[in-house]
């Protein structure tokens, strides 16, 4: 009697349909369910791995508390740093403001300063030109017998120059040089209009004036010199 062999058998061994997946050999029924299961699940939840992970031990959790607290510190630090970097900013910004501020001051101020030494110096020359108109007209009206020179002279002008030197300049030296010149010219205006036996008094009351106009003039240079020599030290400091 011949044996029947099961259908899909050939020659003793199984064959299967064509595209039909085989179990490999190796595969046992709880690896297949396993490999199954794996497959069902969603890629994101997969974790491959070779060895057993240890339970964390006490060590291991102060380790990671301790890193953990190192990173809050470091954390810290730069948020100290940053704030540090941020006042630094401000105070560099103010500093160079008021460093600009008082550049500007000290520039104005050596203006101001430049242009009161200016009218100064105009207003003494101003004494020195009209001592010199005066001095020319009382020899023109006693030399040469002009009439009227020496009362057209600019009596105003002078005493208002007078006046500006006074306001502007309290040095001690200046202001007695000021002095004796109006003093030699008012003496020289009272001896200056007789003519003969007192032609000795105006050469003397002519030179007196000679003698204060340049002690003036040494005087206001002098005050001139010192101020230019303060405006020098101030720019370089």
């Amino acid at each position: 009697m011949r044996h029947l062999r099961p259908a899909g058998r050939a020659g003793g061994r199984k064959t299967s349909a064509p595209g039909t997946l085989h179990r490999p050999s190796w595969l046992g029924p709880q690896r297949t369910r396993a490999v199954i299961r794996l497959l069902k699940t969603p890629a994101r939840h997969w974790c491959v791995t070779t060895e057993q992970i240890p339970p964390r031990s006490d060590s291991a959790i102060a380790g990671m508390h301790e890193l953990t607290r190192s990173g809050g510190s470091q954390t810290q630090v730069r948020g100290q740093t940053r704030t540090m970097q941020g006042w630094i900013g401000i105070i560099g910004v103010l500093a160079g403001g008021g460093i600009a501020l008082l550049g500007q001051y000290r520039l104005r101020l050596a203006d101001k300063r430049d242009e009161l030494t200016a009218l100064f110096l105009e207003q003494c020359a101003q004494l020195v030109a009209l001592s010199e108109d005066y001095r020319n007209r009382v020899w023109e009206e006693r030399r040469l017998s002009l009439q009227g020179r020496v009362a057209e002279w600019r009596l105003g002008d002078y005493r208002l120059a007078e006046a500006r030197v006074k306001i502007l300049c309290r040095d001690a030296q200046l202001r007695d040089a000021l002095k004796h010149l109006n003093e030699a010219g008012g003496s020289l205006g009272k001896v200056w209009r007789p003519a003969g036996d007192e032609d000795e008094q105006v050469e003397t009351a002519w030179r007196t004036h000679r003698e204060a106009l340049n002690r003036f003039m040494e005087a206001s240079g002098v005050v001139i010199e010192r101020g230019r020599i303060k405006r020098e030290r101030g720019i370089a400091q």
